[in-house]
């Protein structure tokens, strides 16, 4: 467990004596193909590396009465998802779809706030790291909204 938490960039910078606290307090969540880990809008209890295999982040569009699920992110070993279990409103806001049979360590909430809590270091270096997980993941929102939005604009044009 702790050399799968040594590749992600969420626990990056942390003491070795960090990374056991965080392992103790996780388990390995096994989920096989299209297996849904969580809903959007689900309360946000469990944070998440992959350990092996692949899971996909989607959003639902609705549109007059279709809705379809787009695909945001893809996470593969030593990535960490569901981090809206460390962020209020503790709600995830995105559907995880299991892509492939996978091994996810999963980690409570309660565990990895009392950790925070108990030691600032790790805390501020967890939350460090998730700041550029969230720039990252703006980023790649900002990046499909303008997408959707040249494909809306060329369908306007190409029927005028």
């Amino acid at each position: 467990m702790i050399d799968l938490l040594k590749q992600s960039s969420l626990f990056e910078g942390l003491r070795a004596e960090e990374l056991r606290e965080i392992a103790n307090v996780s388990q390995i969540l096994k989920v096989k193909k299209g297996d849904r880990v969580f809903e959007a809008g689900s309360p946000a209890e469990s944070l998440f590396v992959v350990g092996a295999g692949e899971i996909d982040l989607r959003f639902k569009v609705t549109y007059y009465n279709a809705a379809a699920e787009i695909s945001l992110d893809r996470k593969s070993r030593g990535e960490a998802f569901g981090w809206s279990a460390l962020i209020g409103p503790h709600r995830y806001t995105l559907s995880a779809l299991a892509l492939q049979d996978s091994d996810l360590l999963q980690m409570n909430q309660r565990d990895i706030k009392r950790l925070c809590e108990e030691n600032n270091h790790l805390g501020y270096v967890l939350m460090t790291n998730l700041a550029k997980i969230v720039g990252n993941r703006f980023t790649r929102v900002e990046e499909v909204l303008i997408q959707q939005a040249q494909q809306s604009l060329k369908q306007k044009e190409s029927s005028s």
